[in-house]
């Protein structure tokens, strides 16, 4: 006879493996995904721009002794572009053991603070997330032009400052300079030294000043780009220069003035002076006669040399008027410090008297007898009076028919010879007079020294011979007795 357990005893031993079954598979579910967790967060770059591909590089390690096995990790966000899929059928991490995994992404255009999350999910149960904050900054580095020169002149060098400033809160790497005209690289359209400036990292918050010297060849814009990169993204800024010639504000410019004018045989002669009114030198300065004459013999030109800001230096140029006109042009040429040649020009009309010596070799810096006026051109007519000086100098206006005007008095240089002949006579008289004069004091008090010992000694041999005969006298007075 078989015994059966009751009804009540199967249901109850039923229940208690099922209770031991499902509190078994619990423990071990949590167990299996409180091993793990995220021991490292990399995100490259650190910041972001607007529309910027990033990476994050995420590490999970299990702190336990058994190995966990993973269903997937995930990279879930709203408002960023996922790019990578999804981990799936990974492999198991073992006790102690990490695992790395890497999540491609691109940022919206919109600034702000993003929070995507990284989902990791246990093959028998449980699963978390991670939330990882990602920063998009719109900032640009600053490129400036912090020093420009205040004009630019064709074929002249001029210096150009840059300044970069990383305004970002995130250093920009492989961050350089390139000059650029209508795209192209300004060296191509003019001499530009460096053609690009490298300058590397930049870290936030810091700058960089870059000198840029050009010598322009042609009126353009110059362009000045900025490139640099956050992380593998490319991005770039620029400022422009616009290049438009004018006139040096610094560069020397030439003044006429004390302009004298002479005629002799057909050949004629204009003298005068020239300064500097500019504030920076002018090299290899030449005085030369223009249109309307013929330069001759024996000052074709005139070679002044350097004339630095404000001084000033005697010309004399000599010619024949080439026909009727009564217009002739003086023109100086002179060079910058770069090599730069310019010329002015002078025109101006002729007025003179006829002389018959012969030329002076220097000018005499001075045209007392001489009326300027500056024409609308900037030309310079020139009057001389026929009397004074060389080739109309100090006088009065003389006409034509007058004796001054016929030939010029030479008594002031006599006259100055004289009086310098009579100065160095009168000096030597003068010296020799004052040498005699204290020859003749110390021979004075020398003579008057000796008539006053030779007094001393008559007086003595008076005295002498006085007590000799007195004792005389008294050695013959008992003979007489």
């Amino acid at each position: 006879m078989r015994l059966y357990p009751p009804h009540s005893s199967i249901l109850s031993i039923l229940f208690l493996l099922f209770v031991l079954l499902c509190g078994t598979g619990t423990a071990e579910s949590v167990s299996d995904i409180s091993q793990l967790s995220i021991s490292s967060v990399t995100l490259t770059p650190e910041v972001y721009a607007p529309g910027d591909r990033g990476t994050v590089e995420l590490t999970i390690q299990n702190r336990g002794n058994s190995s966990v096995q993973l269903a997937s990790v995930t990279m879930t966000g709203v408002g960023l572009k996922i790019i990578s899929p999804s981990y799936t059928l990974v492999s198991p991490i073992g006790g102690g053991d990490t695992r790395t995994y890497f999540f491609d992404f691109i940022v919206p255009m919109e600034p702000g603070i993003y929070y995507p999350y990284i989902s990791v999910n246990s093959a028998r149960s449980g699963f978390f997330k991670y939330p990882i904050p990602i920063r998009v900054d719109a900032t640009k580095p600053l490129i400036t032009l912090s020093q420009v020169p205040s004009s630019f002149t064709s074929g002249r060098e001029a210096v150009v400052q840059i300044q970069v400033a990383n305004s970002r809160p995130d250093t920009i790497r492989n961050v350089q300079i390139i000059p650029l005209i209508h795209g192209e690289p300004a060296v191509e359209a003019m001499e530009i030294i460096p053609n690009q400036y490298f300058i590397g990292t930049l870290p936030s918050r810091e700058t960089k000043t870059v000198d840029f010297t050009l010598t322009p060849a042609i009126e353009a814009d110059l362009t000045f780009v900025l490139q640099y990169q956050t992380g593998d993204n490319k991005h770039e800024s620029d400022v422009t220069l616009p290049l438009r010639f004018s006139a040096d504000k610094k560069q020397a410019d030439m003044a006429l003035s004390s302009v004298s004018f002479s005629t002799m045989n057909g050949v004629q002669q204009i003298t005068g002076d020239i300064t500097n009114i500019g504030l920076e030198a002018a090299y290899s300065v030449i005085a030369t006669i223009g249109e309307g004459a013929n330069p001759v013999f024996p000052y074709k030109d005139y070679v002044l040399g350097t004339l630095n800001a404000d001084d000033f230096a005697n010309f004399q140029l000599t010619f024949e008027p080439i026909g009727t006109s009564d217009t002739t042009t003086l023109i100086m040429s002179f060079k910058d410090r770069d090599g730069n040649q310019y010329m002015q020009s002078f025109p101006f009309e002729r007025s003179a008297s006829v002389y018959d010596g012969t030329f002076i070799t220097s000018s005499s810096g001075s045209s007392s007898g001489a009326g300027m006026r500056m024409g609308g051109g900037g030309g310079v007519r020139v009057t001389t009076g026929g009397g004074g000086g060389s080739f109309g100098g100090p006088g009065p206006m003389q006409g034509p028919g007058s004796a001054a005007a016929e030939a010029p008095s030479d008594s002031p240089p006599l006259l100055l010879i004289a009086i310098g002949i009579l100065a160095i006579i009168g000096g030597a008289y003068y010296i020799r007079s004052k040498k005699s004069n204290k020859q003749s004091k110390k021979m004075g008090r020398k003579g008057w020294k000796d008539l006053k010992l030779m007094k001393e000694i008559e007086s003595y041999d008076a005295e002498t011979n006085a007590q000799d005969s007195e004792q005389s006298t008294t050695s013959h007075a008992p003979d007489e007795k």
